[in-house]
């Protein structure tokens, strides 16, 4: 006996039908042109440039052959071109909105079969959810999924998995602002350096040091070119190691300088720089005011000097022929942490930091043209410790990961710091003008350091002892009878 049919099954088949088709020739195309234009991916001029040249296209009249076939009638033919010359004007957005709605769909089955394979799926055999895939820059892009309940944990031990199966790098797996609906996965295609050894130091010249290893190869910078830094990351992400790897590798390969290392915490700097020619070190508050407010004077007296000169930076001053005495050296600040230069309650210091800070803020102001950089370190960005001149007049800024959002707004104006995988030693954030690119800074380890201090003693001693010699032998020789 043949069964009967239930009308209300092929009604619900039908309705079901009408959805899918109304879904994914409306409503997911104008979803995806709106997340396109929200996250500034969808290409609006291609858009319209095909959009204005298909419609444009009606102007020569080849759609009459299509208009036949709805008669003659003008008031129709009219109404009719009227659509289609509409229809053609946003073809161009509704063609991208198709492909990425298709795109989309594939991207859920090829995730879908990468979490069976995980085993992420919930006892209801459900998996995680796509919602969107957008850049980070270049190489990197990050993955947002509805988690369907399942811990950020599941996802983490299930990394070598979505690796394999996605053929990707997995960077950071995380709840977005601790948001447990959904996932973020950061992700990328090209295989970065967990470490980054810098045994060859001694090639950064001209006042350059390394800024990290990126997908597009090495990049340095120079004070030359940059005059101030900013260096900010939470403990043990690798600010400090890195201040010590940029001020050794300057001092090893420019003689022609002088740095400041201001660290009132008396840290590990305050050892392994004990012994560097032309640096010295300061773990004491009152002592940084007095040589801030002797750099302040330098700052001025120079200024004078370079305006006499008709100077426009050291190295125009210092090839001057009319100038006498030594050459002037470049003169490098660097505060390990800022935040302690900053006046708090109670701190009988409070008075000279404040000028303190006036000073340095009128250095990041005004340093570049004489030869005076800063390099500021900052571990807990925040308005109360990371004084907004200076940071506006720093360009060149390193942010290791952070574990606030706000905090990587301060530094970078966006989150980027705040993704980033705080598990790899060394990886940061460069930013330069509108670039932000990921890198992975170099590590020159203690041994190193000190490695660099005895090659300086070897081939750079001081100045004043080779000028003292010449001067000797110069007057001995004058001295001498003759033959």
């Amino acid at each position: 006996m043949s069964e009967k049919k239930n009308p209300h099954q092929d009604l619900v088949v039908m309705v079901d039908r009408l959805w899918m088709f109304v879904r994914y020739s409306l409503i997911e195309p104008i979803l995806e042109i709106y997340r396109g234009a929200s996250t500034g991916s969808l290409p609006v001029v291609a858009c319209w440039i095909v959009g204005i040249t298909l419609s444009g296209a009606l102007l020569f009249h080849i759609d009459d052959t299509l208009l036949r076939f709805f008669g003659s009638h003008p008031i129709l033919i009219g109404r009719i071109r009227g659509v289609l010359g509409i229809v053609l004007l946003f073809s161009g957005f509704l063609g991208w909105a198709f492909f990425r709605v298709g795109l989309r769909e594939r991207i859920k089955k090829k995730l879908k079969a990468v979490f069976i394979n995980a085993s992420l799926e919930t006892k209801l055999k459900e998996t995680p959810e796509f919602v969107v895939d957008v850049p980070l820059d270049e190489f990197t892009r990050k993955l947002r999924l509805r988690g369907r309940g399942l811990p950020v944990q599941a996802y983490k031990d299930a990394r070598n998995y979505i690796e394999a199966g996605l053929n990707v790098s997995l960077a950071k797996i995380e709840n977005p602002s601790g948001n447990r609906e959904y996932v973020d996965i950061v992700y990328t295609t090209e295989k970065m350096p967990d470490l980054w050894l810098l045994d060859n130091f001694l090639g950064y010249k001209d006042f350059s040091f390394p800024i990290g290893l990126s997908l597009r190869g090495e990049i340095t910078a120079s004070f030359k070119v940059l005059p101030h830094f900013l260096i900010a990351g939470e403990s043990g992400g690798g600010k400090s190691t890195f201040i010590r790897m940029l001020v050794t590798v300057i001092l090893i390969n420019n003689q022609d300088v002088e740095i400041y290392f201001i660290d009132f915490k008396r840290g590990m700097e305050n050892q392994v720089f004990e012994g560097f020619d032309r640096m010295t070190l300061i773990d004491d508050a009152k002592e940084a005011c007095a040589k801030l407010q002797s750099i302040n004077s330098i700052l001025d007296s120079r200024m004078k000097a370079f305006r006499n000169a008709k100077a426009r930076n050291l190295e125009m001053y210092n090839s001057r022929p009319s100038r006498k005495g030594p050459k002037e050296k470049r003169i490098i600040v660097v505060v390990d942490e800022v935040s302690e230069m900053v006046p708090t309650m109670g701190n009988p210091n409070n008075s000279d930091l404040g000028h303190a800070n006036s000073i340095m803020n009128r250095i990041a102001r005004m340093g570049r043209a004489v030869g005076i950089n800063l390099v500021i370190g900052v571990q807990k960005p925040d308005a109360k410790n990371l004084d907004t001149v200076i940071k506006a007049n720093t360009p060149g800024v390193v942010c290791f990961p952070v574990s606030h959002f706000n905090q990587s707004m301060v530094v970078l104006g966006n989150g980027r710091a705040a993704e980033l995988n705080s598990e790899i030693k060394g990886r940061a954030i460069w930013k330069q003008g509108a670039d932000f690119i990921e890198v992975q800074t170099p590590l020159l380890t203690e041994k190193e350091v000190y490695e660099a201090r005895e090659r300086i003693t070897k081939y750079w001693e001081p100045r004043t002892s080779r000028e003292t010699a010449k001067e000797t032998n110069a007057l001995s020789e004058k001295e001498a009878p003759a033959s």
